[in-house]
């Protein structure tokens, strides 16, 4: 509701660097209603066509409100492209996020995407580029509701099914969509909050900021969120995405040439990658990422990452370019991935569940991994500091990992001891975890965050440590224990693989 709006994504707000310009006079929600209860599309009072233009020619007076017959539901089906919506503007409906929405707007028959069951067959839903279509591509076409260059519009309480696009956001900022359901939008992306200038390199208008994108029900959508060129600080938060067994995987979340975006408390499943970040700065906290090829892959620098489950994958955490970027991952669960999934990657117009294992062209979305540096070629050993002028390990990224030794079990409970071997005269921090598994291929993983204890190397770039784990880290009685840990260097934020674990048994 835009009257306790700031309020209520305030701390979000203030996490990905940004504010709203909401005014005094900019609130739609005390607008006079604008009932629409007509599922044509005619363009006579009470139809949804109606109620955009009249908002639109005096924006901020009125609130459009999507009304069910008596113990029914409207199902709107427009028939050509509806015009964007003007802000200050509220479109609401009655769908709270439990349950089945009364209130739909469904694009077809205007758009048979059933096309897209066939890789390269003719699609509704072209791509800005000549010849290309489908998931994943770079798409302005066939939205069922739009905001283009404008701003502070407040979308909810209904679902948005069968487009090419079920939102989208263009050069627009300040705009909040929650308590949203997208179904089956088998274009660019169920939501798609971009400032694509439209020139051919794509641009970046940087007007598309401050955007809110939050508790809403993504199902089945090709991408389900695209947040792309110049949109930065959009705010992610305790949003639901899901591919079952009907969906075509893509990307869950994927952030193009977006800066400081905070994804926050969402939820993603089925997807070929369900986080897939680009550009630098983002904050990725309280995500949970199960039953995807890939759960996260970061492709930029400056990103926080903490606080995450990454469980049921193939890949878990992955970081490209070779891991030479600066990126702090802490108190994730990284367990359990190295999953048999092979959702591939879209491919000719289609993405694909591979039946041979295999996913083609995509060597990416075949490898198993728990946590990366490295690509998806695998773990990086630790730096020795024989290629380094000084000798000194870690000359260069990535951040070498910790090495237990000597780790054991005692009158006090489990002790995990180790040393690092990194720059000289720095202060570290160890995260240290536990868990059932010795992780993909023996290489560790965190099933259990234990804690944390900060170490300073010497001139000799070597620091010692120990830590306390108790005497039953898992919290069920488990005797054999897998330790892992990881490090993180305080002056850059950079944090290491995990180290390899050590299993310690309790008597």
């Amino acid at each position: 509701m835009r009257t306790g709006l700031l309020a209520g994504i305030a701390s979000a707000l203030l996490l990905a660097g940004c504010g709203g310009n909401w005014g005094p006079n900019d609130n739609p929600e005390n607008g006079t209603p604008l009932v629409v209860s007509k599922e044509g599309d005619d363009g006579s009072d009470g139809t949804l066509r109606w109620a955009i233009l009249k908002s639109n020619a005096d924006p901020g007076k009125f609130r459009i409100v999507l009304t069910p017959t008596a113990g029914g539901t409207l199902v709107i089906r427009p028939l050509s492209q509806l015009p964007p919506l003007v802000g200050p503007a509220r479109i609401e409906g009655p769908w709270t996020g439990t349950g089945t929405p009364t209130v739909a707007l469904d694009g077809s028959p205007w758009l048979d995407l059933t096309q897209f069951s066939v890789p390269g067959a003719p699609t509704a839903c072209p791509g800005e580029t000549a010849g290309q279509f489908g998931p994943n591509t770079r798409s302005l076409s066939h939205p069922g509701l739009q905001v283009a260059d404008s701003r502070d519009v407040e979308i909810t309480g209904f679902e948005v099914r069968n487009f090419c696009i079920g939102i989208m956001s263009l050069r627009s900022h300040d705009n909040f969509i929650h308590h949203m359901r997208l179904v089956g939008n088998l274009g660019a992306a169920g939501i798609l909050v971009t400032g694509d200038d439209g020139s051919a390199a794509g641009g970046a208008a940087g007007n598309s900021t401050h955007n809110v994108i939050e508790r809403n029900v993504f199902l089945n959508n090709t991408d389900g969120l695209d947040v792309a060129r110049g949109s930065s600080g959009t705010v992610v938060r305790a949003n639901s995405f899901t591919i079952d067994a009907n969906g075509i995987a893509s990307s869950g979340i994927e952030i193009i040439s977006s800066a400081n975006v905070l994804l926050d408390g969402n939820r993603l499943e089925g997807y070929a990658t369900a986080l897939q970040l680009g550009a630098d700065g983002h904050t990725v906290t309280g995500n949970t990422l199960v039953n995807n090829t890939i759960g996260l892959q970061m492709g930029g620098t400056g990103y926080k990452v903490t606080g995450n489950t990454v469980t049921g994958n193939r890949a878990g955490v992955v970081q490209t370019s070779g891991g030479t970027k600066l990126n702090t991952v802490s108190q994730n669960l990284i367990y359990a991935n190295g999953q048999d999934i092979h959702r591939c990657g879209p491919l000719n117009g289609a993405s694909m569940v591979s039946d041979s294992g295999v996913c083609p062209d995509q060597a990416a979305q075949n490898s198993r991994l728990d946590f990366s540096l490295n690509g998806f070629d695998g773990s990086i050993p630790n730096d020795d500091g024989s290629a380094c002028p000084d000798r000194i390990p870690d000359c260069t990224p990535p951040q070498n990992y910790p090495v237990l030794s000597g780790s054991a079990f005692g009158s006090n409970g489990f002790t995990v001891n180790g040393t690092l071997s990194s720059r000289a005269s720095m202060t570290f921090t160890i995260e240290v975890f536990a868990s059932r598994g010795d992780g993909v291929a023996g290489r560790g993983e965190g099933e259990v965050y234990l804690g944390k204890v900060d170490v300073n190397s010497n001139a000799a770039g070597l620091a010692t440590f120990s830590f306390a784990a108790g005497s039953d880290p898992l919290k069920d009685g488990t005797k054999k224990v897998y330790f892992t840990a990881t490090a993180t260097r305080i002056a850059n934020g950079q944090t290491s693989e995990f180290s390899l674990p050590q299993l310690v048994q309790r008597p």
